[in-house]
């Protein structure tokens, strides 16, 4: 996996983890003496986007959380806070799927977005069922991101598997998700079509704001995604905004701070991410994952696309009993509006 490393420190510039450790050669090295150290990455592949040996870093760390994971050497409780959420939110209390017959479109809600007020959700679900023209099914299911990121891969690999199997059998042919760690995961794993919804929104006319020009964070777990980058920013300019470019964007777009549950290990790192996106940042910042937009929390001028769509700009924290409410009103609504 890193054997390509040609030690050029191109992506040692950009990475604080690894101006710490050193370059994908020097750090695999220092993980066989410590393979925690796998664990104050923050997943984000943005080396591996600089790199031009095709040196697929990421790899190594997942593969060494793995391990770490099953010598039963992982720092568990620092991660105990992502594993109940994801133990949580995945229960048969907060969880339910409803696929109406005939329906091959499943919105996949995820976890952060179904925090939000039930009929903002509901409003963008009938929103998505009238542009897709056909019924639509919904889910509150969960990609198991944590375990994935964590090196839990054996029972990420046992949820996802019943997930597939009750899709396939329900007839599903695309799934269609509203966060892009989940497409990320559902992408590489799942054996069905994965698409955004912001392919299917039509913005039809202009909304009138407090600013005029803003900048666009995207993803990590999207940085390849070409078209949703493009299909984001035609979307911002509909509603009348002007785009500013910034120097970390699209491909090589800035972690958030959040990736791989390095806050919980390193936070200064993980506060470092978030430094190093808000020095560029002059206007105000229009983000698409619900996890960077967690993220940012304390910042000033950040914005959901969907929030400025909708007009909605009201997201409980997840550790907020609100958020826990909203998602269980969300799955009441479901189970008795979706037939």
């Amino acid at each position: 996996m890193v054997e390509n490393c040609s030690e050029c420190n191109n992506c040692v510039q950009e990475c604080k983890f690894l101006q710490k450790y050193g370059n994908p050669r020097q750090v695999a090295e220092k993980l066989k003496k410590n393979p925690l150290i796998a664990y104050e990455c923050s997943v984000c592949r943005l080396c591996e986007e600089i790199c031009n040996q095709g040196v697929k870093f990421t790899d190594l760390i997942l593969i060494k959380r793995v391990e770490a994971v099953e010598n039963r050497i992982i720092p568990e409780k620092k991660f105990r806070l992502l594993l109940n959420l994801e133990k949580y939110l995945t229960s048969n209390f907060l969880k339910t799927t409803k696929i109406p017959k005939n329906a091959k479109k499943l919105f996949y809600v995820g976890c952060s977005f179904s925090g939000k007020s039930p009929d903002f959700i509901m409003k963008t679900y009938q929103n998505l069922e009238k542009e897709v023209g056909e019924p639509v099914g919904i889910t509150l299911e969960c990609c198991y991101a944590v375990s994935y990121l964590i090196g839990y891969h054996k029972r990420f690999k046992k949820k996802t598997e019943e997930q597939i199997e009750f899709f396939k059998k329900s007839g599903i042919e695309e799934i269609i998700t509203v966060c892009p760690g989940c497409s990320y995961l559902l992408r590489k794993f799942f054996p069905f079509n994965v698409s955004l919804i912001y392919q299917y929104l039509k913005i039809e006319k202009k909304h009138n704001f407090d600013f005029t020009k803003v900048h666009i964070h995207d993803p990590c777990s999207l940085r390849e995604d070409n078209f949703t980058h493009n299909k984001i920013r035609e979307i911002v300019k509909n509603l009348g905004l002007e785009v500013i470019s910034m120097e970390h964007e699209r491909e090589k777009t800035f972690c958030c701070g959040e990736g791989g549950g390095t806050f919980l290990i390193d936070k200064a790192y993980s506060d470092a991410w978030k430094k190093k996106r808000f020095d560029e940042t002059e206007y105000p910042l229009v983000v698409y994952c619900y996890g960077c937009k967690t993220s940012f929390y304390k910042k000033e001028n950040v914005y959901h696309i969907l929030d400025l769509i909708f007009n909605n700009s009201k997201f409980p924290h997840m550790l907020t009993p609100r958020f826990w409410i909203n998602r269980f009103l969300l799955k009441r609504k479901i189970n008795r509006r979706v037939v």
